[in-house]
């Protein structure tokens, strides 16, 4: 086989037809799975964060919050200031 060339295939039969389907999915999956998981990521972090932003600016953590959450949040907010994420 020449390089570039693809080697013809059989559609002549059912089971020849699902299986070539699974292998063109599976090609197609693997080449771009990790490209999609990690743009659903990014978008699912970024509206998770406008969210909770908008919340805490609204005053509603603030006031709602039991004590503890409070202390949590604000040790978050310090660790990524002196981490340099702020």
């Amino acid at each position: 086989m020449i390089y570039g060339q693809q080697r013809p295939v059989d559609l002549s039969t059912r089971i020849n037809r699902q299986k070539q389907i699974k292998v063109v999915w599976n090609g197609y999956y693997d080449t771009y799975k990790s490209q999609a998981v990690i743009v659903l990521q990014k978008w699912w972090r970024g509206y998770a964060a406008r969210k909770f932003v908008e919340a805490y600016r609204h005053g509603h953590l603030r006031d709602s919050c039991p004590e503890q959450l409070r202390k949590e949040l604000a040790a978050v907010v310090i660790q990524r200031f002196w981490r340099g994420w702020l």
